[in-house]
């Protein structure tokens, strides 16, 4: 019945900042792509890499794919309010006709309009403890150190999410036939059964790729391999406070699109200390 639907998780590869002027930002994105589709596409990214030239000629680019906070996805309920996603399926977007870009964010993270808003003095960015992704890990006994303010989901969760919302009409929520409700419900559904609560949170020690969670031995399902994504695209950015793209999950300011060539023989990336030797 539902033959024609395309459930892609996309990576951003590359983002471009300009933090003067126009603050402009690139993104080259990698798909996953489902096993049955047609023409219609569900686009999650992710930013797979930081070009920085903030002092001087030290000008180099992060280029990561791990568990450790590069392969996760914007927080799927940001989707509603970029200006790309309906209210029904089969709609136009029409959240600018409606007045409401930009109505949710998540820089207060939690569950999404189908759970409770958690308080900001709570898992809000503390100025005297800033939220740093790069907390990921830790030594032993450090572990209250790993940071627990996490704003996305793993990328395989987020695939899974998808699934609930676009595929399993029969076994998610039969009855809810609206789109950005199925999209809410799933997102505080799936985001649950990884961190066992109600806050809508997945933080860094629940995240781990060894880490148990839901029946599982470890999280190593949550996370899509770096195979599975084959598309990218570049897109004008602007600082919204969103983690969602630009007018996500639309192509509606993508500037340049293109696909992944794969190498044969493979060719190892850099490796070993950086070259900059002043």
């Amino acid at each position: 019945m539902h033959r024609n639907r395309a459930i892609r998780s996309v990576l951003c590869r590359d983002l471009y900042n300009a933090l003067q002027q126009s603050d402009v930002h690139s993104y080259w994105e990698f798909n996953y792509l489902g096993t049955n589709w047609i023409h219609r596409a569900i686009r999650s990214v992710l930013c797979r890499d930081l070009y920085n030239a903030l002092q001087q000629s030290d000008v180099h680019s992060y280029w990561e794919f791990n568990y450790q906070g590069t392969n996760w996805i914007h927080p799927l309920y940001e989707l509603p309010f970029t200006g790309g996603f309906p209210d029904e399926f089969g709609k136009a977007p029409d959240a600018f006709q409606d007045g409401e870009i930009g109505k949710l964010q998540s820089i207060v993270p939690g569950p999404g309009p189908s759970g409770e808003q958690n308080k900001p003095q709570v898992v809000g960015d503390n100025p005297n403890l800033p939220r740093d992704p790069d907390k990921f890990d830790s030594d032993p006994g450090f572990e209250a150190q790993r940071e627990f303010r996490e704003r996305g989901v793993p990328s395989g969760l987020a695939n899974e999410i998808y699934l609930d919302v676009y595929e399993r009409w029969a076994s998610f929520e039969p009855q809810v036939r609206n789109l950005q409700q199925r999209l809410f419900d799933a997102y505080a559904a799936e985001v649950k059964r990884v961190s066992g609560n109600d806050d809508g949170i997945i933080t860094a020690a629940q995240g781990d790729i060894d880490t148990p969670t839901d029946g599982f031995a470890d999280n190593s399902r949550l996370y899509l391999p770096p195979t599975v994504f084959n598309r990218f695209a570049v897109t004008r950015e602007i600082n919204d406070g969103l983690l969602a793209p630009r007018f996500a999950p639309s192509q509606r300011a993508w500037v340049l699109s293109g696909v992944r060539v794969p190498v044969d023989p493979t060719v190892d990336a850099s490796t070993g200390r950086d070259a900059d030797d002043r």
